[in-house]
């Protein structure tokens, strides 16, 4: 097969093998060939490199990528990582569960965050998004509001921080978008309840089972 695959070629590089010792132990190996030409005929000088250290490297790796990715992928809040030039690297599905948009909606459409968001919440997000913010070290948490893609008005929590990598180099910013409408609407019914009570004419007397007072209005 390698003598087939040589012939009419100068070179031929990094040919992945499955190797047998005289001990029987199989291990991978890299293959590289090269053509050269002694008194006129043509002679194959060939590298093989025992790989199994980096196969190993390569599986470990792999493992991690696939467990932290499903840790990603199946985490309720909507997870993102967004690269220097502001794109997207990687979106959790969770995003259609909270805009009603799919992951490709985003790849797609860069600037599809900005366009779902609240109109009065906007420049705040544009802000947010400028160089000198967006390449601090600080995290950044905001709340806004956003459109979801059947017109109804959510209340998300963003929240990220800047990813660097081992020699110090800006890879972005990630975070999560969480749902907190429920919060905001239970808040506002808190709100509404507080102020009937504070403006009620009957006085109102809460105490816990001991008898203490803990509030009168």
């Amino acid at each position: 097969m390698i003598v087939d695959l040589i012939k009419g070629k100068e070179v031929l590089s990094n040919l992945e093998l499955n190797l047998v010792t005289k001990e029987g132990h199989h291990y991978p190996a890299l293959l590289s060939c090269s053509k050269i030409y002694l008194k006129g005929q043509s002679h194959v000088v060939a590298i093989i490199r025992n790989i199994e250290n980096i196969k190993k490297y390569q599986e470990s790796l792999l493992a991690s990528e696939t467990k932290f990715r499903l840790l990603a992928d199946y985490n309720y809040n909507w997870e993102f990582w967004l690269g220097p030039d502001k794109d997207y690297i990687y979106i959790s599905p969770s995003c259609e569960r909270i805009s009603g948009f799919a992951v490709t909606d985003f790849m797609r459409t860069p600037d599809l965050m900005l366009d779902i968001i609240h109109p009065l919440y906007r420049d705040k997000y544009r802000e947010h998004l400028k160089d000198k913010n967006w390449k601090s070290n600080r995290t950044e948490s905001l709340e806004l509001i956003i459109i979801d893609r059947h017109g109804n008005e959510k209340w998300i929590s963003h929240n990220c921080n800047p990813v660097y990598d081992h020699s110090g180099n800006f890879l972005g910013r990630r975070g999560s978008n969480r749902d907190i409408t429920q919060n905001k609407t239970s808040e506002k019914e808190l709100l509404k309840l507080s102020t009937a009570l504070k403006q009620s004419r009957s006085a109102i007397v809460i105490v816990d089972t001991k008898g203490v007072i803990e509030y009168i209005n």
